[in-house]
């Protein structure tokens, strides 16, 4: 029987790193139970590392800067932003509220 064809097919991508990178990931993959690098480290470390990198969203912070952080943490954000954007809108409409009334006192 035939094997059945990949869904998403593997191609090689060949990388040149700085030798000081190249050390401390190979210090963070290596087994100490194996005494080596276990097989495909490398291709599960990058595949993980590039999907988080496009999983992430920019959110734009009040003071105009853009912070990437994971979608779950953006709506989180988000929702507090959106809270914070409302309780201002009360503080300045209890302002105007009491220069309305401080007005209507001094007439």
């Amino acid at each position: 029987m035939p094997r059945a064809k990949l869904i998403h097919r593997p191609r090689k991508l060949t990388l040149h790193l700085p030798e000081d990178v190249v050390a401390r990931l190979d210090l963070f993959l290596f087994s100490t139970a194996l005494s080596k690098i276990p097989e495909g480290s490398y291709q599960r470390f990058f595949t993980d590392r590039i999907v988080e990198f496009f999983d992430m969203e920019v959110v734009m912070m009040p003071d105009g800067e853009p912070l990437r952080m994971s979608k779950k943490d953006a709506a989180a954000v988000r929702r507090k932003l959106t809270k914070l954007a409302s309780m201002e809108a009360d503080v300045d409409s209890l302002k105007v509220a009491k220069d309305v009334s401080l007005a209507r006192i001094a007439e």
